[in-house]
């Protein structure tokens, strides 16, 4: 057993470092890439808590580890205290168990468990605040258990307990805010049992009190400043995402995601729920620990629920819920043990007793588990698999091209991390609420952008608004590209298909292949031809090796596209008719660092002053019927060094 748990936790760290990540994980490997250190990292949690109610537990943990060891940097570095964070949990599932009086084997099926259960496996493996939160307050719960089994035999708490259930509680409300109304119940809950019980020994009482204080104070700064948002930072109060049914509905599956899946292993997740309760009501002993459990949980979840839809917008997110955990893994616990004695008492298996029937029952319960669990730790992503999408396009689309990503916010942030080498992948203009989407109609930019450069692809990750009603389903791209590449995240997508993927946007019916099913749309150089022939087009310029790609957008906010000349780069200009024609280019450029003169051909110096967007217009160039290749050089010296940006090669005919 010992050895199977072992195992189990140390299964964490594979693929650790590896697997692709976004959103907040990607933050703090940028934040620490660019030097930060402890100091820095506190002063951010400080100034953002108020519109971003973040704890800042987990993320100084990364910062203190990283200015202590100094360490390399990558996800692997920032992600291994989350594992730990993990593994502890394990152990602190056991010492749970040990806590409740009556079960001598629980505290081994709720180990047992957490080294089993794919919701702790996969938040251990990502540097987020959720394996903080699950160790921290199961470890506070454990606590709680110890010094309410000491009272209700009449002793006086030890305070070595008190202390532990003290800093267990301070350090999980310091990991995320979710747990603060978990650990507030957890203390009134003791105050109002010595207090009904008529406690009044002050060997009791003093303990309690400075313990349930410390938490008070550590807590009041950030209660404080989470009132002084609601008044000062409403803005960052998002209203609902969806309707109250809505949410119920996609809350629903909350059990599954957290526990033993959705399909055939929802017998086995509701399963085990009913046993422990029909366990519960049947043993007088038991009853009430279950009835204050399940009212506890159920107070929680009201009160989580309350707090998301007035303060987040994403009240649906089943990680939100995270302190529910403990109290489910809990509960199925004690559900493995009420089948374990159950099936002691079926002929032929008496013989295995009860921690016989309990160690069946878990290891059927870790069979079921095996496939979630293997997927869980073959993730290739968190969703979106980055290095495989990447990988293709580096290989396959013409070294430069330009991929338009359909989220804005994915090339300077995921993608930054996760970039590509060949080619460069970037937006046109911020498309994010859908109230910007609609009001500067991003897909109309988005044509423009596709059609102007005949080497750019689409790279369609979350379908922006397909569901949204005032938006709708955007079929543009699929008739205009002529060819099309799915990259599946297939185990992400086996454990939506269970509802254990615990990203509710992979999860639910509607949006379930956004981040997970990525579609690339692009069109070869012959469907380049065949389309302007189509469309009656003389001819057609396609930027060929030598051209870089840049956005002013950070420095300048200018939203415009760059395709970037230094000391040469190369068009190549296909002509559809049969016969040779002269044409003329006309370049519409700047050169933002130093004056730059550039040559078409062996054709005259044209001459880009600093600081200026200008068009010039190059000699006559012969096109003959077919590709037609023509290199454009930088000029000598510092003219070849600074880069030229231009915004349009526009062909036309010689003479207009």
């Amino acid at each position: 057993m010992v050895i199977a748990l072992v195992f189990l936790a140390l299964a964490r760290l594979y693929n650790l470092g590896t697997m692709d990540t976004r959103s907040d994980e990607v933050w703090v490997l940028q934040y620490l890439q660019a030097g930060h250190g402890t100091g820095d990292m506190a002063k951010f949690c400080l100034d953002e808590f108020k519109p971003g109610r973040q704890m800042p537990l987990s993320r100084m943990t990364n910062a203190i580890l990283q200015d202590v060891l100094r360490w390399p940097v990558n996800l692997f570095t920032i992600r291994l205290p989350y594992a730990i964070m993990g593994m502890l949990t394990i152990i602190a599932l056991y010492c749970l168990g040990k806590a409740i009086p009556g079960d001598r084997h629980l505290g081994w099926v709720l180990a047992w468990m957490g080294a089993i259960n794919p919701y702790l496996f996969h938040w251990s493996k990502i540097a987020h605040n959720y394996s903080f939160v699950k160790c921290l307050f199961t470890f506070g719960l454990a606590g709680f258990a110890f010094v309410m089994r000491d009272v209700v035999q009449g002793l006086v708490p030890r305070k070595r307990v008190i202390g532990g259930f003290c800093a267990a509680s301070i350090l999980a409300c310091y990991s995320h805010m979710s747990v603060w109304p978990a650990v507030g119940l957890l203390w009134l809950s003791l105050v109002g049992y010595l207090w009904i019980r008529h406690e009044r020994r002050s060997s009791v009482w003093i303990p309690v009190g400075v313990g349930f204080g410390l938490l008070v104070m550590s807590l009041l700064p950030w209660m404080l400043m989470f009132i002084s948002a609601l008044f000062t930072a409403k803005e960052t109060f998002l209203p609902p995402n969806a309707d109250v049914m809505t949410q119920w509905k996609h809350l629903a599956i909350l059990p599954q995601a957290m526990t033993w899946g959705g399909g055939w292993r929802t017998v086995i997740t509701y399963g085990l729920l009913v046993a422990a309760i029909v366990d519960g009501v049947l043993n007088r002993q038991k009853r009430k620990r279950l009835l204050y459990l399940v009212t506890v949980t159920l107070l929680v979840f009201i009160v989580l629920f309350v707090m998301q839809y007035y303060a987040g917008g994403n009240f649906e997110a089943v990680r939100y819920y995270t302190p529910v955990w403990t109290s489910l893994i809990l509960v199925s616990g004690v559900g493995v043990l009420a089948v374990g004695q159950w099936l002691a008492r079926v002929p032929g298996l008496g013989r295995l007793g009860e921690l016989g029937g309990s160690a069946l029952a878990s290891l059927l319960l870790g069979m079921a588990m095996v496939n979630p669990l293997i997927w869980t730790v073959t993730l290739p992503a968190t969703s979106i698999p980055y290095t495989v999408i990447n990988r293709w396009m580096d290989a396959n689309l013409p070294a430069g091209a330009p991929v338009l990503v359909d989220r804005w916010l994915e090339p300077w942030n995921e993608m930054k991390t996760h970039a590509p080498s060949n080619v460069v992948v970037t937006f046109t203009i911020p498309n994010e609420p859908v109230e910007m989407f609609k009001k500067y109609q991003w897909r109309d930019t988005a044509k423009q952008f596709l059609t102007r450069y005949p080497d750019a692809a689409y790279l369609e990750i979350v379908k922006q608004y397909f569901f949204d009603p005032t938006v709708g389903w955007w079929d543009w791209p699929r008739q205009y590209f002529r060819q099309r590449v799915v990259f599946t995240n297939e185990q992400a997508l086996a454990l939506a298909r269970i509802n254990m993927m615990p990203n509710p946007i992979a999860t639910f019916p509607g949006s379930n292949t956004n981040r997970i099913i990525t579609e690339l749309f692009y069109n070869t150089r012959d469907d380049m031809i065949a389309i302007a022939r189509r469309e009656g087009r003389s001819w057609v310029l396609f930027y060929a090796s030598g051209w870089g790609y840049h956005k002013l957008w950070p420095q300048m906010q200018d939203f415009r596209d760059w395709r970037v000349l230094g000391d040469r780069a190369v068009v190549d200009i296909h002509n559809l008719s049969d016969q040779s024609t002269q044409v003329k280019l006309r370049i519409r450029g700047a050169a933002p660092v130093a004056g730059k003169s550039i040559r078409i051909g062996d054709g005259p110096g044209l001459a880009f002053p600093r600081g200026q967007v200008m068009e010039v217009e190059s000699q006559v160039l012969e096109l003959r019927p077919g590709a037609n290749v023509f290199t454009i050089s930088g000029g000598t010296g510092e003219s070849a060094r600074a880069p030229l940006l231009v915004e349009t090669i526009f062909v036309q005919a010689a003479g207009l």
